[in-house]
């Protein structure tokens, strides 16, 4: 009989802590407890998740000025949803923790958690890239906040919100009249100075954008963020011809070392390397390859390359610098921002790769660098050294041979071509032992206009 009062009285003791309509201690904490640990938290953590995703599959373009926040991946459209699991999870949680546990009791709430679940709604819904109902959910904080600080940091994401809207203008002026007031050690600062830095970025203003990145940077506490807006601040002082306050930027980020993701450690080593003109080429070169040799870059040898490449591309040594361009298209983990990199970066040196041309009287005409049918043709024909280098028996470049089953690509670019629907290439071999000639197995010519 007493278990069963027991039951019964635990049971009205749960009834009545139910109700949203009371503001009562037991219902005021109730709901604060079962929104706390069970619906928003689960919303935070499919939140997390979803982010941690977007973070360690986001490709970075190291070539170009990065996002200050990454938000889509290469194939997706900003206009539609994300394919990321978590977002739209979370979002699901904090509309059951608003719907459950929401105490609007005569205009004022009484589960300050609420707050909390709107700013995880909209943060849901702008990292789901659905911009208006988001600017919904931090409007309504703004309108019915009572916690200050949940209040700034809807102030904060409105503005980021707009700024994806393209009312940069709009988000500026408010941003602007929260940074004047807000200390630097605030949590809010790297984030604030960060959407000034991309709403000025957007209107083309790289100087305004300097300096807000800048300041984000050194303000950031988080090391994934810190480490994007120093890289960022780099790039615009390159931008803005200014290299040795970009030495100081990417510096910055040399110091971080395990701190940050290895691959801005990498780039950030290579643009130290092109920047630094007080350092000797083989200095360059050195610590370059040194870091090639670092088990820790296996995965990351197209960066290093491509930058080597470049280097070398700088002291005017094109046939070498297109050699490592190679070697990074082909490295495992090339990603396709370093491919088009390297194609772009790729120099038009094919005049240095001939040794000799044929010439000849083919139909009483005279024509210069004859194809296979003229040279058979030709009443008359010769041969032109015109390169003496290229004309010994020598390889002209360091070419490899291949292995078994590997196909080796070159590339050699003309420019200014009429129009053509055909080509031809004649390939002339020599060699210094004539024991040993030259072999060339399952050629192929692709040409590209």
């Amino acid at each position: 009989m007493q278990n069963k009062l027991f039951f019964l009285s635990g049971f009205f003791f749960i009834l009545i802590s139910c109700s949203t309509s009371k503001d009562r201690f037991l219902n005021r904490n109730y709901h604060k407890v079962t929104t706390k640990y069970n619906v928003l938290f689960n919303g935070k953590e499919s939140f997390k998740v979803g982010k941690k995703i977007l973070e360690e599959i986001y490709e970075d373009d190291f070539f170009n000025l990065l996002s200050v926040e990454p938000i889509f991946l290469r194939g997706e459209s900003i206009d539609n949803s994300t394919i990321i699991p978590g977002f739209q999870r979370a979002e699901e949680k904090s509309v059951k923790a608003i719907q459950k546990h929401s105490m609007n009791i005569k205009g004022y709430q009484k589960n300050r958690l609420i707050d909390d679940a709107y700013i995880l709604l909209g943060k849901s819904r702008y990292f789901d890239r659905r911009f208006f109902q988001a600017l919904e959910s931090f409007n309504y904080i703004m309108e019915n906040y009572s916690n200050p600080k949940t209040y700034l940091e809807a102030r904060i994401w409105r503005e980021k919100t707009n700024i994806r809207l393209n009312n940069n203008e709009l988000a500026i002026n408010n941003l602007r009249g929260i940074s004047e007031k807000l200390i630097n050690k605030s949590v809010f600062s790297g984030i604030l100075n960060a959407s000034l830095a991309q709403a000025y970025l957007n209107d083309k203003k790289l100087d305004s954008a300097k300096f807000f990145i800048k300041k984000a940077a050194i303000n950031e506490k988080k090391y994934s963020y810190k480490v994007r807006y120093f890289y960022i601040t780099g790039q615009l002082f390159e931008k803005l011809n200014k290299k040795d306050s970009a030495i100081w930027a990417y510096n910055k980020i040399k110091l971080m070392k395990r701190k940050i993701s290895r691959k801005f450690y990498i780039n950030s080593i290579v643009k130290l390397a092109i920047l630094d003109e007080n350092e000797t080429l083989e200095s360059k070169k050195n610590k370059i390859k040194r870091e090639l040799k670092n088990y820790q870059n296996q995965e990351l040898k197209h960066y290093l390359y491509s930058g080597l490449g470049k280097i070398l591309n700088k002291n005017a040594d094109d046939s070498l610098a297109n050699e490592y361009y190679l070697l990074s298209q082909n490295s495992s983990k090339v990603d396709i921002y370093t491919k088009i990199n390297n194609y772009n970066l790729k120099k038009p040196i094919i005049k240095n790769y001939i040794g000799a041309i044929s010439a000849g009287v083919v139909n009483n005409k005279t024509i210069l660098d004859l194809d296979y049918q003229e040279d058979s043709a030709a009443q008359v024909d010769a041969n032109f050294v015109i390169n003496d280098k290229n004309n010994s028996g020598r390889p002209d470049t360091n070419v490899v041979a291949s292995l078994e089953d590997q196909f080796l690509e070159y590339e050699y670019t003309v420019d200014d071509l009429p129009l053509f629907t055909g080509f031809q290439v004649k390939v002339d071999i020599s060699s210094t032992n004539q024991a040993k000639p030259a072999e060339l197995l399952d050629f192929r010519a692709i040409a590209v206009a």
